[in-house]
């Protein structure tokens, strides 16, 4: 093929792929346009007790019109989100959920799941202390009782009904305020529930007629998979709620909420509210800022707010939100295909990631053992078949370069409906991956050295840019992107994003300014890099869009270090305090930001300055530092990570040593190159340190950074194989 129709064919593939990217994000923005409102409840001076009816282990695959009327009802009637429990350990049980309402952060530490709850004859929680000291030697910290002591600060009374909603309604000392056990039969059920209310309407007991807080554990599912006995289990389920809600006035407010998952694999559970005729829509959250997915921890803090009290400033959720994008039937439809997604993708997470860290690692090693065995042929000039294996390492480098960008962009497609989802998940990965590497090594930049590797971070960063803009909808249940069952994050970039992130900027920017500067042009090179740069940076730490704020001393440090050594400025201790104080100066000023919003929409960064305002910051630095070593000592081979960045660096300090020549001569070609890599390995080391769960942007990183430089190598080499000598004109172009 002519080369002018390649460049025109790699053009317009490069092109589909960042244009189906905005179709589809558009179309995400559109959902998300639809501005969601703040849940709340009618008038204050009207409104019916609010009550929460506590499950476990029911799925939107379990709302049934046929085998769960009154959950369907419910559901089809109001408003529907999908839960999600994941953060409370291995085994969660029951007690996990209602402790963490209680406390308004994890306390899964505190349950003892083998000791169902009791109350004494005094109206206390009995093992309340104990469960206390064991909630808070974990890292969350959380203070049980913190749900009642707010809601009877603001005179609100607050009833359980039930085995384990005393966990919830206890006060700090584990007091209650009336508590009954759940009748046996249901016809009693209603009557009780009559009874407990009307113990919350006594004259003078509140400010508010109807001001009052009914928890009810209706019991739940047991993680047995799909089939008859879980649709009985469901039946069961079904009549006890339907029970309840006999015994309900007819101006009550009802939230019903699965908050455990006891099953396996872990599922989104259902999350449903009533709180007026005609109101339906998904619900969502500030804390996630998705229009259909809530977190557990979003539930008490909702209460709080519909009862027009201020959440404590330890409260980690957000108020809930509701988007009117879909009603009744489709939404339930939708989020049985949001947890499908969601379900789909864990499996493939972990095998996935270790097979292209090995198959990148294999590759790699190959590529050097063919570098160093290329020898000339008589007369100097090279084999033809040396020729093609040059160029399928370079197109392989740039395909498996790729593979993180890829699988961001698999979301566009919905393969979790496909009869085998996984082997669909992987296979339009891959393809996804065949098209962007191929365009990358088809395209007109391929004349220039680091041309196609840049059009590959070209790629990379565009998708993770439009795709923060918009709401991250390609990084949720990506396999290497945000994975809402676990928990944690749910929009902005994560630490996986972020390291094949620094990666393809660094790589971008130095290419660009590489080639400004061998043309003289050193100041229009830092522009360019600093241009690049500074929308990869705002976006990633913006409140609104990225809301990272570890993005700031892996990029912002990376690329000052490259800027210098494009520049020609010699790096001194001088030199660094000033990128030091940048760095603080855009952290602070990101912080302040969220800060200054109202409390209701501040994100990570604006809890994390009230936090220190305070003085709650050591706990969250602590459970952050936790989780990072965690993660370092039981993820599968990350303990070998720290040992892994010293091989590399030596191994990119002086390849030659090594025997590949092939790199070192592209360092020659390109000196860019290695001041990039030096770059890179400055962003992910300091990122490892700084980053909750941060081990993970070093391995991320060399998801990028090997490949290309199979690459980048590759092609060094074959621009000397040729079945004649080079001719000026080549010598030239390999030069340049």
């Amino acid at each position: 093929m002519h080369r002018g129709r390649l460049s025109t064919v790699s053009g317009l593939l490069i092109a589909a792929v960042l244009g189906s990217l905005v179709a589809s994000a558009v179309g995400a923005g559109a959902g998300r346009a639809l501005a969601p409102a703040l849940l709340v409840r009618p008038s204050t001076h009207t409104a019916g007790p609010l009550v929460l009816l506590g499950t476990s282990g029911l799925r939107w695959a379990d709302v049934d019109r046929r085998v769960t009327p009154t959950i369907w009802d419910l559901t089809d009637h109001g408003l529907d989100g999908a839960l999600s429990v994941g953060g409370q350990g291995s085994s969660p049980c029951a007690l996990s959920g209602w402790l963490t309402v209680s406390a308004g952060v994890t306390a899964g530490a505190g349950a003892d799941c083998t000791r169902p709850p009791s109350v004494s004859a005094t109206g206390s929680v009995n093992q309340w202390d104990e469960m206390r000291r064991r909630a808070h030697a974990g890292p969350f910290r959380p203070r049980l009782g913190a749900l009642a002591d707010t809601l009877h600060t603001g005179q609100i009374p607050v009833i359980a009904l039930g085995q384990n909603a005393p966990l919830a309604a206890a006060s700090s000392s584990g007091v209650l305020s009336a508590w009954a056990s759940m009748p046996s039969a249901s016809a009693g059920v209603s009557g009780q529930v009559r009874s407990l209310l009307s113990q919350g309407h006594r004259p003078g007991s509140n400010p508010v007629a109807g001001s009052v807080l009914l928890l009810v554990d209706v019991g739940g599912l047991t993680g047995i998979a799909a089939g008859p006995a879980r649709r009985e289990q469901a039946a069961r389920l079904d009549a006890r709620i339907k029970a309840v809600l006999r015994g309900l006035p007819a101006n009550a407010s009802v939230v019903l909420a699965s908050l455990t998952d006891p099953g396996t694999p872990a599922h989104l559970q259902v999350l449903a509210a009533s709180v007026g005729a005609g109101t339906r829509g998904l619900l969502g959250s500030r804390s996630t800022r998705q229009f259909e997915l809530v977190q557990l921890t979003d539930v008490p803090y909702t209460v709080l707010s519909m009862f027009g009290l201020a959440p404590p400033t330890d409260f980690v959720g957000g108020a809930l939100t509701v988007a009117s994008e879909q009603q009744g039937a489709a939404m339930i439809s939708h989020l049985d295909d949001v947890d499908r997604a969601a379900v789909a993708v864990q499996p493939v997470v972990l095998p996935f990631f270790l097979s292209v860290v090995v198959a990148q690692i294999l590759v790699f090693c190959a590529a050097g053992v063919l570098w160093s065995r290329t020898r000339r042929g008589p007369g100097g000039r090279r084999r033809a078949t040396g020729r093609r294996v040059l160029a399928a390492a370079q197109l392989a480098g740039l395909v498996g370069a790729a593979i993180p960008v890829a699988t961001y962009l698999a979301n566009l497609l919905p393969w979790w409906h496909a009869g085998s989802p996984q082997l669909a998940l992987v296979a339009i990965v891959l393809g996804f991956a065949v098209v962007v590497g191929t365009a990358a090594h088809l395209g007109p930049w391929r004349t220039q050295l680091l041309g196609p590797a840049g059009a590959v971070s070209l790629v990379t960063i565009a998708v993770l840019v439009a795709d923060t803009l918009l709401g991250s909808r390609l990084q949720l249940f990506g396999l290497l992107g945000l994975q809402p069952l676990i928990g944690g994050r749910f929009y902005g970039v994560g630490n996986v994003a972020l390291g094949v992130q620094v990666c393809a900027t660094v790589l971008l920017t130095g290419a660009i300014a590489g080639r400004a500067a061998r043309a003289g042009a050193r100041v229009v090179a830092v522009a360019l890099m600093a241009m690049v740069g500074s929308v990869v940076v705002v976006v990633d730490v913006a409140p609104m869009w990225g809301a990272k704020l570890g993005a700031v001393p892996v990029l912002v440090p990376a690329l000052a270090y490259l800027a210098m050594r494009v520049g020609k400025v010699r790096m001194t201790v001088k030199r660094a305090l000033l990128v030091m104080v940048a760095s603080a100066a855009i952290l602070a000023v990101a912080l302040t930001a969220d800060y200054l919003r109202p409390s209701a929409s501040r994100g990570h960064l604006g809890r994390f300055v009230a936090s220190v305002l305070d003085g709650q910051a050591g706990v969250v630095i602590a459970r952050k530092a936790h989780q990072d070593v965690d993660l370092l000592l039981t993820a599968p081979f990350a303990f070998l990570m720290p040992v892994g960045l010293l091989l590399v660096v030596i191994f990119l300090r002086r390849p030659g040593r090594w025997h590949a020549h092939a790199l070192s001569e592209a360092y020659q070609q390109a000196p860019e190159l290695y001041a990039s890599l030096g770059a890179i390995l400055l962003g992910v080391c300091v990122g490892a340190v700084v980053n909750d769960t941060g081990v993970a942007i070093p391995t991320a990183a060399s998801l990028v950074i090997l490949p290309l430089l199979v690459a980048v190598a590759a092609k060094t080499r074959a621009a000397t194989v040729s079945l004649d000598p080079p001719t000026p004109e080549q010598q030239s172009r390999v030069n340049k």
